[in-house]
């Protein structure tokens, strides 16, 4: 089966993972929750998850 139109990269599926450290749990959340709103404006993300 072929994709017309589809450029090659427009298939591949690939995880972005980032790490915050700190001690202060709650600057941290709040660090978390401003990476997640931000890279959910990016165009090509489909899903951000929190661990």
């Amino acid at each position: 089966m072929y994709d017309f139109g589809a450029t090659p990269l427009s298939s591949i599926m690939a995880s972005v993972d980032i790490m915050i450290t700190g001690h202060a749990p709650a600057v941290l959340d709040r660090l978390a929750d401003d990476v997640a709103a931000r890279l959910m404006k990016v165009r090509c993300f489909t899903t951000v998850s929190r661990s």
